[in-house]
């Protein structure tokens, strides 16, 4: 047998690797493109870690190492199951929250977040249509890909080696391949996931690192009227590139769309403060896009303009990744509901959301604000499918005309800046779906890379990149100091103050 070997793929996890066992000891964001860097393809066992979350990080994301394992590694296709080592009720949360990242709501929590009974079926037939099937064509729970396996007494047998829990986050591995299970003569090593308290430098640590280079702007980008700046655009398997996340800006406000693993380090690298954060809108729950956990160190709630049963998803998700009570978690938070169709007015930007075609509710958004007579008009398309696999839904009637006829008005109607999806593969769009777009930009997310024929077409939207389509002027920077003196000590400031305060002369 070969011998055990400790490894720290990135920031907050561990591994240990012998044989054909490779097993994961916290899953900090984002940690399958740690895996992919450093060519790890066969993780067979996730450890739950016994503290949920560490520096403003949750340590127990397993959706989409699932998603590797899946589609990726094809593991149910080859007769594998991944063991899941735990204590029960955390297994048993991180079941609810795999249920609904991968399968969506079921027709009653839908009814409990008041969705309409046409967009009830919608949704119910998509999911549907989308999911992994058994042989007899079946949706497959999400049990079925997993060995669960609790701790007893602090001990996990599974099969030909155990875990011994000896403390929170302390664990020795033991390894039985005989089927011996004395521990006593058996090859082991130790795990601790207890103490990060020191970074690579050795100074005591404040937060933990993406497992990609972080490219920090050595000068903070003005404020504009109306752009886009991007965080990350990759997909959520590309190993040297973050996942999806956008900030729009507006008269100098930032609206984020969606939240982008590692949200505070990627606002730190573009000289962004979560405080000039206004609200975010949430597009679907899968975990490339919505980390929303950060937002809750805030020190006020954050606006979340979405549809309710994508809030409610939300609020159940991070609720049982933290081991919370949603209620609990909605304290955190305001929701700014929208409905598809109707046009939402925020403090001066417009919002008019739109159904997609995803494997689990999601909505995009068209944003537009007026300046000097003329409407200038972004759209988030949000994750979905490309046009083949809607037609082929439509003519099953497994989706309306209206959302067909919506998707076929975005991808061909005149905008500024038009970001679409286009991932590929299973769940995602076709570059080609917008070749007749007629925006002025149409920008790429879920792409590492364009083929040659688009690349004097269309963009990728790379970290650090801005779009603008409305210049800023000194007008912004008032407002904002407006602002601050008004919140300044958490006392408004006399009115009369302001003038003088503001001057030129002032000293």
């Amino acid at each position: 047998m070969s011998s055990m070997e400790t490894l720290t793929p990135m920031d907050g996890g561990r591994m240990v690797r012998w044989g054909n066992h490779v097993i994961l000891f916290n899953q900090p964001p984002e940690v399958v493109k740690a895996l992919v860097r450093n060519r790890i393809t066969n993780i067979d066992t996730f450890v739950l870690p016994d503290v949920r979350h560490r520096f403003g990080t949750l340590l127990n994301n397993i959706e989409f190492p699932l998603y590797f394992f899946l589609f990726v590694a094809q593991g149910i296709r080859h007769g594998r199951k991944l063991k899941l080592v735990g204590d029960a009720t955390h297994i048993a949360q991180i079941m609810t929250l795999l249920r609904l990242t991968l399968l969506g709501p079921n027709r009653q929590e839908l009814g409990e977040s008041q969705c309409p009974d046409e967009i009830t079926e919608e949704l119910i037939n998509e999911s549907t249509f989308l999911a992994l099937k058994t042989p007899s064509g079946d949706v497959r729970p999400v049990q079925s890909f997993f060995d669960l396996i609790p701790f007893q007494n602090n001990v996990a047998n599974c099969g030909d080696f155990s875990i011994l829990r000896k403390s929170p986050d302390v664990f020795d591995v033991f390894s039985h391949p005989d089927g011996d299970l004395d521990r006593s003569a058996a090859p082991g090593s130790t795990v601790d996931v207890s103490d990060f308290g020191l970074d690579a430098d050795g100074n005591p640590r404040t937060d933990f690192q993406p497992p990609y280079p972080m490219h920090v702007d050595q000068f903070p980008s003005g404020l504009v009227k109306f752009g886009v700046d991007i965080l990350g655009g990759a997909s959520g398997f590309t190993p040297e590139h973050p996942s999806t996340g956008l900030l729009l800006c507006y008269n100098g406000m930032y609206l984020l769309v969606d939240t982008i693993p590692y949200l505070d380090q990627h606002l730190r690298a573009r000289g962004i403060s979560k405080n000039q954060i206004a609200a975010m809108f949430l597009t679907h729950i899968h975990d490339d896009h919505c980390n929303m956990f950060p937002l809750m160190n805030n020190a006020r709630k954050t606006d979340v303009i979405t549809t309710r049963e994508i809030y409610d998803m939300a609020m159940v998700k991070l609720a049982m990744g933290l081991g919370w009570k949603v209620q609990v978690v909605r304290q955190f938070f305001n929701l700014i509901e929208v409905r598809p169709g109707e046009e939402l007015n925020y403090y001066g930007l417009l919002i008019e959301p739109h159904y997609t075609v995803h494997s689990i509710p999601t909505i995009g958004a068209t944003f537009s604000m007026t300046n000097l007579g003329r409407r200038y008009r972004v759209v988030v398309a949000a994750d979905n499918q490309s046009f083949k696999h809607i037609r082929e839904m439509h003519e099953k009637r497994l989706i309306s005309d209206t959302t067909k006829d919506r998707l076929d008005h975005l991808y061909m109607d005149p905008y500024d800046i038009f970001i679409a999806d286009g991932g590929q593969g299973v769940i995602h769009g076709d570059p080609c779906d917008a070749l007749d777009s007629k925006a002025e930009r149409v920008v790429f997310v879920h792409v590492d890379k364009l083929p040659e024929r688009f690349n004097a077409t269309f963009t990728l939207a790379w970290s650090g990149k801005r779009f603008t389509v409305l210049e800023g002027d000194a007008d912004i920077y008032t407002m904002w100091a407006i602002r601050f003196l008004l919140r300044q000590g958490g006392q408004p400031v006399n009115l009369t103050w302001l003038s003088p305060l503001l001057s030129d002369n002032t000293t």
